[in-house]
């Protein structure tokens, strides 16, 4: 991720997701509060070409009028990001959402530092572990 500033001097972190689509995190210069702006920086809209006079099979550019403007960015308050991270935090080290269909507290583990989920992983002897590293949760951060 790359850290420059606007031409007003607002950070922004720029990086390619996985689609090598150029996406943006930007301190947003909106003056009642905090926001920033997240996503892909440009939209590239695409047709079937089946649909164009030209025909043909899969997807081809679509131009869009230059009057016409597409959003392509999350304006985000900082209660919406602090309500996302425990989410994208779960993503992060376990490679899912949820668990059982419920989004869950995450806890830091004294044994490794990561993030451990407020549900268990068992041993099948009753001893909870951390999934990252084996440490024996203690009985108090025992969800």
């Amino acid at each position: 991720m790359k850290l420059t500033r606007t031409s007003r001097g607002f950070a922004l972190h720029e990086f390619k997701d996985a689609n090598g689509e150029k996406c943006s995190l930007q301190k947003s210069s909106a003056a009642e509060n905090d926001f920033i702006w997240l996503g892909i920086d440009d939209a590239r809209p695409l047709i079937m070409a089946s649909k164009t006079k030209a025909g043909g099979t899969g997807w081809v550019p679509y131009d869009i009028p230059s009057d016409v403007l597409l959003t392509t960015r999350m304006h985000l308050s900082r209660e919406q990001v602090a309500a996302l991270i425990p989410v994208l935090q779960r993503f992060a080290d376990y490679g899912d959402t949820d668990q059982d269909g419920e989004i869950e507290e995450l806890t830091k583990c004294e044994g490794c530092g990561g993030k451990i989920p407020g549900r268990t992983y068992w041993d099948g002897e009753g001893m909870e572990l951390c999934k990252a590293c084996f440490y024996a949760i203690p009985e108090g951060q025992k969800s």
